[in-house]
């Protein structure tokens, strides 16, 4: 029997990551894991998921598989597809990329508009974003905190600001959304200190670049807290809706709304 091996890594021999281009969040990772997974399934081929070099996934109940010391020593075995380079299906075909009957791949394919179809796909991407007992421990400490219901505003700035420590934002931008029940989650933490919205002060991070395992732990609580919202309001420097939230939203069944 055939077999992908969906694998998750911040940086493929064919798409090397930089500070700016070539680096994939977690919605990122998530949207093409569920892409491979329906192709698979189509093709009727065994599916197996190995996150462990994803490194904010050690943070998760299972990260890694049978597969992973081939994936530590065979980096260049293990190719990123880009929809805009190369469409996944072409990839998968070309007997080329397989060894054997295994393929180890990676891809960005779909749009922020895809959908989770069904319950299955739904269980398919919590069970690979579990958060480890560890985890889950925290996740529980900062919810009993919370108020029993709560919104989430989703602001997530241009990652540019970020890196360059960017101060000028408009700190009224939510007034005339904002909500009693509403929690502020960004990736600025500057913004989250001097907004007057309140918020859970932990600092996170990109999950496509970042190697500190103190902000990617923080930013996998971040998805877990917003997963336990009742709805989330998502705001963003981008063209596109966060797929950070957007992923969330999906997965966990919970309403989104695109703040312009």
């Amino acid at each position: 029997m055939k077999e992908v091996i969906i694998t998750w890594k911040q940086s493929y021999y064919n798409r090397p990551s930089t500070q700016f281009q070539n680096y994939f969040g977690l919605g990122d990772m998530l949207r093409g894991s569920l892409m491979l997974y329906r192709f698979a399934k189509e093709k009727g081929y065994d599916i197996t998921i190995d996150t462990h070099l994803y490194p904010c996934m050690k943070f998760s109940k299972k990260c890694d598989s049978k597969y992973a010391e081939f994936i530590d020593k065979n980096p260049e075995s293990i190719g990123m597809i880009i929809r805009s380079i190369k469409p996944m299906k072409s990839w998968i075909d070309d007997k080329n990329n397989w060894i054997e009957d295994k393929i180890f791949c990676m891809t960005n394919h779909g749009a922020t508009d895809d959908v989770c179809k069904n319950e299955e796909e739904r269980n398919f991407l919590k069970s690979i974003v579990e958060p480890n007992e560890e985890t889950q421990k925290e996740i529980d400490n900062i919810l009993s905190k919370l108020p029993k219901e709560y919104n989430v505003i989703h602001a997530r700035f241009d990652d540019k600001k970020i890196l360059n420590g960017y101060t000028n934002y408009d700190f009224d931008m939510f007034n005339t959304i904002k909500e009693e029940n509403d929690i502020l989650m960004s990736n600025s933490n500057y913004f989250k200190q001097n907004c007057r919205i309140p918020s859970v002060n932990l600092e996170i991070s990109h999950t496509g670049y970042e190697t500190d395992l103190e902000k990617l732990k923080n930013t996998f609580i971040y998805f877990h807290l917003i997963a336990n919202s009742k709805k989330i309001k998502s705001y963003t420097d981008y063209t596109w809706t966060s797929g950070f939230a957007w992923w969330c939203s999906q997965i966990y069944d919970i309403p989104l709304e695109v703040i312009k």
